[in-house]
């Protein structure tokens, strides 16, 4: 149960992670990797980065 629990966890910080960074518009793929290693480290360094900007 716990097994299946932390699994969930990861995997939902990847997900959370990549949202993050592609709302800011950073590249998703890395982003979830860094999620799924790092956790909420990774969603807090994905809020902070800058906003990038894409030509019209």
């Amino acid at each position: 149960m716990i097994t299946a629990l932390i699994v969930l966890f990861v995997l939902s910080s990847g997900a959370v992670t990549a949202f993050v960074a592609g709302q800011r518009g950073r590249d998703i793929l890395p982003w979830y990797l860094f999620g799924l290693l790092l956790g909420p480290l990774a969603w807090i360094a994905a809020s902070l980065a800058p906003k990038r900007h894409t030509a019209a």
